[in-house]
Order: structure tokens, then sequence, then C-alpha cells
């Protein structure tokens, strides 16, 4: 749902859902906007954008030209930008939750977090509120508009020194993200102020189960709180045992598939993928093109503008660092499956970008990235994260269990 700072006019219809109408909601966002961003009324355009499924999106450009005190620095910039034609516009955005506003103080935390320690753009809050007591009558985030078109749509266009450009820049980014760090798992959430002079990341341990939706009657547990410093083993065995315990409240024995995750879990540690001093490190989740932005500079360079959709960021071990292989396996490419990493590329031009990646990055980072091991235990992470509540996610369990075997039949693992 970041994906707002593309211009396109929406082409879900939720106002057959009892959604009030752009029409209608538009005479509201103009004083809400003005209010927000203390002008006028009359400097105010809004425009409808493609929306996602759970947030609907507004434009909103504000004309700054006449704003600014007479013959201060700031008027003099902007009456010679006018002469000469440029724009004295500021753009934003408008988040208009579709259904529901819990987690958007969170969401913002994520944003404020990933924007204190990164060197590359992204969506930054201008102001929020959760509540349906203002002019809106409805939950809203305004948010600066960030410039650029999605990675998936430019691709095909971009010429090899262009795709280089970018690939370099990614790997770095990659990096970057890896980098910061916590001595605990969780998901971030809005305690306390984040960023590099807060202390830690505040942190809550992942909802077990998922709040909405599941009965917990007979779990006598919190869902969740606040998490503390732990180990990357003590965490995976830890989510192991909170999971065969929920499970046993609904009558439910799963004993084999915790245990036999847990064991996996040792396995990993035993062979120095699970490493005592390892930090938890910052894990995007979504790094995909369709979540970066970028502009064409020139015939050689583009440069990254923006990285959306960090709602589903979370601090979690280092084997979650994952590569970006769609760089030399196709962005067009809708199959996730990581062997594609692990091979060879099978064009020139693919070989060149995964050589690109392989120099950018951290020795230790591609270890994760490129071993078999890692690559089960990533997708065994979102079990450990979100549970088995259908049937896909129950053969998954068995499948990656399978996959192990496989690999390590020595552990015993049954």
């Amino acid at each position: 749902d970041d994906a707002d700072a593309v211009s396109v006019t929406s082409t879900v219809n939720y106002e057959d859902q009892g959604h009030e109408s752009f029409e209608t909601l538009q005479h509201k966002v103009i004083p809400l906007a003005a209010q927000q961003l203390l002008v006028s009324s009359s400097n105010i355009a809004v425009e409808r954008l493609k929306g996602g499924s759970y947030n609907r999106v507004i434009g909103v450009t504000l004309n700054t030209r006449g704003l600014s005190r007479k013959y201060t620095l700031k008027w003099v910039r902007e009456y010679l930008q006018g002469l000469f034609g440029k724009h004295t516009t500021e753009k934003y955005v408008i988040r208009i939750p579709r259904f529901d506003s819990a987690g958007m103080e969170d969401d913002i935390a994520v944003l404020e977090l990933a924007a204190s320690h990164l060197t590359f753009p992204v969506p930054r809050t201008i102001s929020f509120d959760a509540t349906d007591s203002n002019a809106l009558g409805k939950a809203y985030v305004i948010q600066r508009r960030l410039e650029g078109q999605q990675v998936s749509e430019l691709w095909n266009s971009l010429n090899f020194a262009q795709k280089c450009s970018f690939a370099r820049q990614v790997t770095r980014l990659s990096g970057e993200i890896a980098a910061v760090t916590s001595p605990a798992a969780g998901v971030i959430f809005s305690g306390h102020k984040t960023g590099h002079s807060s202390g830690p990341v505040p942190l809550k341990t992942f909802s077990v189960p998922p709040s909405e939706g599941h009965d917990t009657e007979n779990l006598d547990k919190p869902l969740d709180w606040p998490s503390t410093p732990q180990t990357s083993l003590d965490f995976m065995l830890s989510q192991c045992e909170r999971w065969r315990e929920y499970y046993l409240s609904q009558d439910m024995d799963l004993d084999d598939t915790w245990n036999a995750f847990a064991d996996i879990a040792r396995s990993m540690h035993k062979r120095g993928l699970l490493p005592t001093e390892d930090l938890f490190q910052l894990s995007h989740q979504d790094l995909e093109p369709y979540n970066i932005l970028i502009t064409i500079k020139n015939e050689k360079t583009v440069e990254i503008t923006g990285v959306l959709y960090w709602d589903g960021a979370v601090f979690a071990p280092s084997f979650m660092f994952r590569s970006t292989f769609w760089l030399w396996s196709g962005v067009d490419d809708e199959d996730e499956d990581e062997n594609t990493a692990l091979g060879e590329p099978e064009t020139e031009e693919g070989k060149e970008l995964k050589k690109i990646f392989l120099e950018g990055t951290e020795p230790r980072l591609l270890t994760h990235a490129f071993s078999s091991e890692c690559a089960v235990a990533r997708r065994f992470f979102g079990l450990l994260r979100d549970g088995m509540f259908s049937d896909s996610a129950f053969d998954l369990a068995d499948i990656l269990i399978a996959e192990w075997i496989e690999l390590h039949p020595e552990d015993g693992i049954v």
C-alpha cells in the first residue's frame, strides 16, 4: 500500500462496499490538508491515486508560490523559480485505512526507524490521527510523496548500464537494512521514540496466535509482550514452545512438528548458522522491485528515490537476509524459488548483475543468502511467526521438514 507515489487512478471500486466516494471525500480532504500544512485551502489541489487493499490514497499538491514573506531568501528563491518556469509546489499523499486503523502508530514507528538509519528515502510522516475525531471523520496519515516509478514498471526499458547502476544501489540498500541490529527479535512498535538517540529499539514479541480471528480463551498467557535480549537459537526454540502450547490449548497435538522445527534450529546452531554472538537484523520482508522507486538520471545512471511497504518489517535472525535474486532471474518472474539465487544465471547480463551483488555484499551475509539451509529456514520462519492455520501451511511444514532431512539425514530428524 505504500506504492502511493505512483499517479494512477484507482481501479478498485470500494464505494460499492459502503466507502465514501472521492467526490464527497475530497471536500473534507482539502480543509484537513490546509489545516495540517498551515496554508489556505486555495493553495491545495487533490487527486485520486491508486490505493491498495488496506488503504485508499489521495494526492495533495500544495502551491507554495506566494506563501513566503516578501523579500526573504525563500521568497526570492520562489520568485526566481517562477520566472524560469520551475515548479513551486510540494506534493503529499493522504493514506486512509479502508477498514481498521489498528497498528497505524506501529507502522509509523517502523518508517521513523528506517529513515533514521538508511541513506535511501522512505515515506516520511507529516501528521497522522489514528482516531475519527478530525475533519475527515476517519483515521489518516499525511506523508510526503516520493518521486519516481516502481522498478517493476521501468526495468524492461532500462539499458544495461542503468540496470548495473540500480544493482549497485539495491545491493548497498540490502546491506544498510541488515546493518540495523537489535539484541532482541520481534515487531517494532510505537512504545517509545525510535531513532539513533533513543536507546534500544522498542520491540514486542510476535503475537501467538495473531491477535485477530483466533480462539485464545484457553490460553493462559498474553499474546505478546515486550521483547528481551536472547540468542537466535533461544528465540527459535521459544517460538516453537509458544506455538506448541497454543495448539495444545486448542486440543491439537502438533508436538512432532514443533519438535522437528526445534531440532532443525539446533542443527543450524551446530553448523554455525545461528551463532550465539549474532544480533537480530532488521528484515524488510518484501524488498521486491514493485516496492522500490527509481528515477532515470542519464543514459548510465538511475537513482533509488523511495523504498516502500515497511509494514511487515521485523527484527529477525540473520539467516533472514535474502539475496535480491530477481536482479538476475528477471524482475517480471513471479517465481519465488530461491534456487534461482543458488544457480548460475543463464544470460551474460544476469551473470554481471549477480556479480555486482556478490562483490558488494559482506561475506557473512552471502553465507546466509546462498545457503540451502538458510533458504529452508527463511520459509520455516514464516511458520514460526504466523503459525499454521490452513492446509497449505501444514503442507509447507511437512515439505520443509522433508527438505531438511534430505539435506542432513545424519541429523535423525523425523
